[in-house]
């Protein structure tokens, strides 16, 4: 997604480690860093976000639940 949409700076990925039940089975994630608020709010909309948004939603068991 850095390739095509601009003003994402970092994209950090970490394993969780917590010992609170928040996880709801989610061993992995992800966090990413922006220029600014614009590049954000662009990002939020942008056309590859929204569809590589909807293959992780559908990889997920469950879905968003």
């Amino acid at each position: 997604l850095r390739q095509v949409i601009e003003g994402m700076e970092t994209v950090h990925f970490s394993a969780n480690a917590s010992p609170e039940p928040f996880a709801r089975g989610f061993t992995h994630g992800f966090t990413i860093d922006f220029r600014d608020a614009a590049a954000r709010d662009a990002y939020l909309v942008h056309e590859a976000h929204q569809r590589a948004g909807a293959r992780l939603v559908a990889a997920l068991e469950g879905g968003t639940d």
